[in-house]
């Protein structure tokens, strides 16, 4: 009996110490429209025209789920999104790149900035910031 209690507290002592490097991801992230509308304004990234064609409200919708495999992207006033599968395939201090084997050219660098992380966004040269979600 001493060996199974020991060999339980051995597994669980791993498998609680090994799921957040081997799954930085997972949980539920929002877009925090503050936070990327504060970096387009540091950068100046866009025109005025541009910032007014993306108010407050175009900001801050977007959801993305992780899993350890899996990621779901969309938009809170829509339906919940098919997954896509994903693979890390480079890790740094603090980033990761994300391959997605189904679709090449989606692949995103993200970057870790406090409890949350940034995506940059194409050619436009601000970054759209995610946060954590508290689970209900």
């Amino acid at each position: 009996m001493k060996t199974l209690v020991t060999l339980f507290l051995v597994t669980f002592t791993v498998a609680a110490h090994s799921e957040p490097a081997d799954c930085p991801l997972q949980g539920t992230w929002k877009s925090d429209a503050a936070r990327t509308l504060a970096d387009i304004a540091a950068r100046n990234a866009l025109s005025d025209r541009g910032k007014s064609a993306l108010s407050d409200n175009f900001f801050g919708h977007m959801v993305h789920e992780w899993t350890c495999t899996d990621l779901r992207a969309w938009f809170d006033y829509q339906t919940r999104a098919e997954p896509m599968q994903y693979r890390i395939v480079e890790r740094a201090l603090d980033s990761l790149l994300i391959a997605f084997p189904d679709d090449p050219e989606a692949d995103l660098r993200i970057t870790f900035e406090g409890e949350c992380y940034k995506l940059l966004t194409g050619s436009k040269g601000f970054y759209e910031y995610f946060c954590p979600v508290e689970s209900p």
